[in-house]
């Protein structure tokens, strides 16, 4: 008798599965677009199709197509509601990986469009945040190369690449939505574009995403676009960059150098003129390619300006913008109060007085080289 009561009070309080859903019967959204355009919001969803995963689990197999869905209205929950009344299967936003915010959602929907996204959806705050000017659908119709589905692309997974070759860092919902609220904090967006002709499946280009650059907002304002040229020195330096390749050009020279995971540090100072700062800059190194007759510390030395100069070019660029890239007012904002009120009060510009570059250890991809082995100091 007891085992009889206990079997029924245990099927009172096990859970069953009659909620439970095949996953063929939902609709996986795994990447959205937000674009603002004639007053109205234009929502666009990518989804996921199992049968391409499938494949690329198996092995390469053929082309499957995507399955896009926009709608518009002149709300996000309107645009979402001419999405649902046609889309047959219920929409799942829980594998969601990335969001790409068009330009004029920056700069006049930011604070409304992320509301709606985060309280309206079931969206995980880890998917990732990008910006764009091009078109949502060509944005979110791009390809991946062996007809890998959408989700193994650099947009779905941005930090594979990065130890390959880095860009501006990737930005999640979750640190977009903490800094957007900081009013001394700088947030770059990464800035997405289209290349039809650099990858090619036979001699037919096809249209693949890349990271042209970043739109930065500070203080809930857009403030403007800087590309990968103007932010070459943050992506150089940046704490969190793996590896990148920098040329060093002048008349009758040429050097390629490999900088890996390099870190930056902000500095206070004291002289007779007050207070100052500095960025100080420490980065391994491996000379890969070198056209001079120069010793290692001279050419040690010639990289580290150059550097230099990158750094003060990409703090230019966004000082033209009002941006402050490598967080100067934050970090004296957050730890010397006194120091961020008093320049506050007499002026809007926060700058170091000096920067420092220092590449160690730096060595040279060719071992036997007698002049590089001999003449370092290191």
């Amino acid at each position: 008798m007891r085992k009889i009561v206990f079997t029924l009070c245990l099927c009172m309080i096990l859970c069953g599965c009659l909620e439970s859903k095949e996953i063929q019967s939902v609709s996986y959204a795994i990447s959205m677009g937000v674009d603002f355009k004639d007053e109205q919001y234009e929502l666009t969803l990518q989804f996921l199709d199992f049968s391409n995963v499938a494949k690329s689990e198996q092995g390469k197999g053929g082309e499957v197509p995507l399955w896009i869905a926009v709608g518009r209205g002149r709300s996000l929950d309107d645009a979402i509601r001419e999405i649902y009344r046609t889309i047959q299967l219920p929409v799942n936003y829980e594998h969601l990986y990335n969001i790409v915010l068009s330009e004029s959602v920056l700069e006049r929907k930011t604070s409304e469009t992320i509301d709606l996204l985060t309280e309206n959806f079931l969206i995980p705050y880890s998917a990732w945040i990008y910006s764009t000017t091009q078109s949502m659908e060509e944005i979110l119709a791009s390809k991946v190369i062996f007809n890998y589905p959408f989700l193994y692309s650099r947009l779905s997974q941005p930090k594979d690449m990065q130890g390959q070759l880095s860009s501006v860092p990737p930005l999640s919902l979750q640190e977009f939505m903490l800094e957007y609220e900081e009013p001394t904090k700088t947030i770059m967006t990464p800035s997405i574009n289209i290349d039809k002709s650099a990858i090619k499946e036979d001699l037919t280009g096809i249209p693949v995403p890349y990271f042209e650059g970043a739109h930065i907002v500070k203080d809930k304002k857009h403030l403007g676009y800087l590309s990968i040229t103007d932010l070459e020195g943050y992506i150089l330096t940046n704490n969190e960059s793996e590896r990148s390749l920098f040329d060093v050009k002048e008349e009758d020279m040429f050097l390629t150098v490999e900088l890996n995971n390099p870190k930056y540090k902000i500095k206070q100072t004291s002289s007779a003129d007050g207070t100052g700062f500095e960025l100080a800059v420490t980065i391994p190194a491996v000379l890969r390619e070198n056209s001079t007759e120069l010793s290692m510390d001279e050419v040690k030395r010639k990289v580290e300006t150059a550097i230099k100069a990158e750094i003060s070019h990409s703090i230019n660029k966004g000082r033209e913008l009002g941006a402050d890239i490598f967080q100067l007012e934050d970090y004296l904002y957050r730890r010397h109060h006194a120091d961020w009120r008093s320049i506050q009060e007499t002026s809007d510009t926060f700058e170091f007085e000096k920067i420092v570059v220092t590449l160690h250890p730096f060595n040279s991809i060719n071992k036997t080289d007698f002049k590089f082995k001999n003449k370092s100091k290191e």
